[in-house]
């Protein structure tokens, strides 16, 4: 259950609309998400990387209150909503999302998921919502949400490598 209150982390991966950019985006669904009782409690963490205005995703990540005057059954019923507001504003529903926190009124954590506690990654960083490093946080963000420069000096370095390697063996 999600008690009336409640705040959540929202994390997840977005479509451009049809020459919207990612502020746009976030913009139009937040205006709906607050007029639904979902308002943000902090601004949005936005990572578009190289994607472009025609198309691409961006990853978000959100921290709404729910101020509904009711309880949501289940975080399930949050990401739907959510998942509405970016149909209506784009045209298309998110590529993949989740709710890894809901912190309750009354100071609780839960994950919505009994005795399960999911990790997701922040947006655009290499930082799970834990705040630890993750190699696979990285890895995520670096082929789904454009190469950064960070990025591409890694695939250089990889490439250099193998032609390095590929090159000695064959003057032997």
């Amino acid at each position: 259950m999600v008690p009336n209150g409640s705040i959540i982390t929202y994390v997840g991966q977005w479509p451009h609309g049809l020459l919207q950019s990612a502020d746009d985006v976030v913009s139009g669904v937040s205006a709906e998400l607050a007029a639904a009782g979902l308002p943000l409690r902090s601004p949005a963490q936005v990572n578009a990387g190289l994607a472009t205005v025609a198309g691409g995703f961006f990853t978000v990540t959100l921290q709404l209150q729910t101020e509904t005057g009711l309880d949501f059954g289940t975080t399930d019923d949050v990401v739907s909503l959510i998942r509405h507001a970016v149909y209506d504003v784009t045209g298309s529903f998110p590529v993949s999302d989740s709710i890894p926190y809901v912190q309750t009124p009354a100071g609780g954590v839960s994950t919505g998921q009994p005795g399960v506690t999911p990790v997701a990654c922040l947006a655009g960083s290499s930082t799970d919502t834990t705040g630890a490093f993750s190699l696979s946080c990285w890895l995520r963000n670096l082929t789904t949400t454009g190469f950064t420069t960070v990025g591409v000096l890694a695939i250089a370095v990889v490439l250099g490598f193998f032609l390095f390697f590929a090159g000695a063996h064959r003057s032997e």
